[in-house]
């Protein structure tokens, strides 16, 4: 049975499916291949990564990398200043773009359409360009070297492009739904949370959990803000290990191996949330 299916298929049809699997199966090996470079790395000594950096390790495992960069190079503050960040940024990025979409979404005002291009607008303008006067307003504000100098500089960044994907999915909500919050006595607080929230609550998702991986992997605004050792994000600390650990590559590498575990528990946890959000506002 199985070989008069295999006859039925056109020659050309099998050539092309096996030419795009081999294709993304490249393209897997491509992605993979650094974490497990680091995996290597991250359980050998020094001498053994400097006598076969691409071979695997051999026994016994150094497990020691790992209780080093936990008890020495305290890793896991780090994560826990980046862990604030993330939650206190959330916290205002989700409730500003909650509101400010399903404004756009479903509220008629004088310059909405001017508004709203403002705020596409605003996406274009590369976070490079905005650090001098993010860094001369709060000097000025006092909040240099704070966290948050910080969630300020991302609340401004990585709100319009939440605020956009929301209002796009906003618009798909029934007008009829909105109006009998109405009659039934809600107000606008009210109405975002009974209806936009729990009918948005994919594309919520959604956002959250991409603001949390870009925050986790920034370097740029961290770097600018934040001085102090004590309040340094997990990345401004991983970008000092060379420097620290010159001459023992394999301490960086597991310090680089740590830093992707969480983001990557993340990621695989939730990439079904994050494709049905992408899918669900692509097509509202």
């Amino acid at each position: 049975m199985n070989l008069e299916i295999k006859r039925r298929i056109p020659v050309k049809k099998r050539i092309i499916n096996i030419s795009i699997f081999t294709i993304m199966a490249l393209f897997s090996i491509s992605f993979l291949y650094p974490f497990f470079y680091m995996l290597i790395n991250a359980l050998k000594s020094s001498t053994d990564f400097y006598i076969a950096p691409f071979s695997l390790p051999k026994a016994p495992l150094q497990w020691n990398n790992f209780t080093i960069m936990i008890s020495q190079f305290k890793i896991f503050n780090f994560f826990k200043n980046t862990g604030i960040i993330i939650v206190l940024t959330q916290i205002l990025v989700i409730f500003a773009a909650i509101c400010s979409s399903f404004t756009f979404a479903k509220l008629q005002f004088k310059g909405k359409k001017l508004l709203y291009l403002l705020v596409i607008a605003s996406i274009t303008i590369p976070n490079q360009v905005m650090i001098i006067p993010m860094y001369v307003m709060f000097g000025r504000l006092k909040l240099m070297g704070g966290f948050w100098s910080v969630v300020l500089a991302y609340l401004g960044i990585y709100l319009p492009s939440n605020t956009i994907l929301m209002t796009s999915f906003f618009k798909g909500i029934p007008n009829e739904l909105i109006e009998s919050a109405r009659l039934d006595g809600c107000g606008y607080l009210r109405t975002i949370r009974y209806i936009a929230v729990p009918v948005g609550m994919p594309i919520v998702v959604m956002n959250f959990i991409l603001n949390a991986i870009y925050i986790w992997n920034d370097l740029l605004i961290p770097m600018v803000f934040l001085h102090d050792e004590k309040v340094k994000t997990v990345m401004v600390a991983l970008s000092g290990l060379q420097t620290r650990y010159h001459s023992e590559p394999t301490f960086q590498f597991t310090g680089l191996l740590l830093s992707v575990i969480p983001i990557l528990i993340v990621f695989v946890g939730f990439q079904k949330q994050i494709i049905n959000g992408i899918l669900m506002g692509s097509t509202k």
